[in-house]
């Protein structure tokens, strides 16, 4: 067959449909480590929306004081997309974000929330993150950028202090 423009037109018309079709199945069946075995509850379109765009920072790389794509800490990502998607202005501190809110206990959690660590000593809070639903939350790690961890891990069980909901 000869590939003229013609025929390369024609060729990309019809497997163009395909293409989009096999792109959108392997998207949404590869799309992230969370566990799939309980689905995740968005009470509504917002909560959809906030989780899909936590999403789009992971790979992130870390920089302390950074809250954009470039680089991010932990409070950064927290305010970048609380400020994005709800239009909340929060603190660039994991102290100030911490006396905001309203406590929850961990067994309550819902997609937005924020959960809380000690890095050492028990009562000093050094790193925030979101949470995600289904044991996950997303953060900015010092060592690896934004990424998503499970909260009952060994280290963040350890040094989980807390979870606050922000009014939204």
């Amino acid at each position: 067959m000869n590939f003229n423009k013609t025929n390369r037109t024609k060729v990309s018309y019809f497997f163009a449909p395909i293409l989009l079709i096999l792109s959108n199945f392997l998207l949404t069946s590869c799309g992230g480590s969370l566990n799939r075995s309980t689905p995740l509850n968005f009470e509504n379109q917002k909560k959809a929306e906030f989780w899909h765009y936590a999403k789009t920072f992971l790979g992130t790389p870390y920089r302390f004081g950074g809250a954009s794509r470039y680089g991010m800490d932990c409070s950064g990502l927290v305010l970048r997309v609380y400020n994005d998607v709800y239009g909340i202005k929060l603190p660039h501190n994991t102290y100030k974000l911490y006396k905001r809110g309203r406590t929850i206990p961990l067994r309550n959690l819902k997609i937005g929330d924020l959960v809380f660590f000690s890095e050492k000593q028990r009562n000093r809070l050094s790193h925030v993150g979101i949470y995600m639903g289904n044991g996950y939350f997303i953060h900015a790690s010092s060592s690896s950028g934004v990424i998503m961890s499970r909260l009952n891990s060994r280290y963040y069980k350890k040094h989980c202090i807390g979870a606050k909901r922000i009014g939204r």
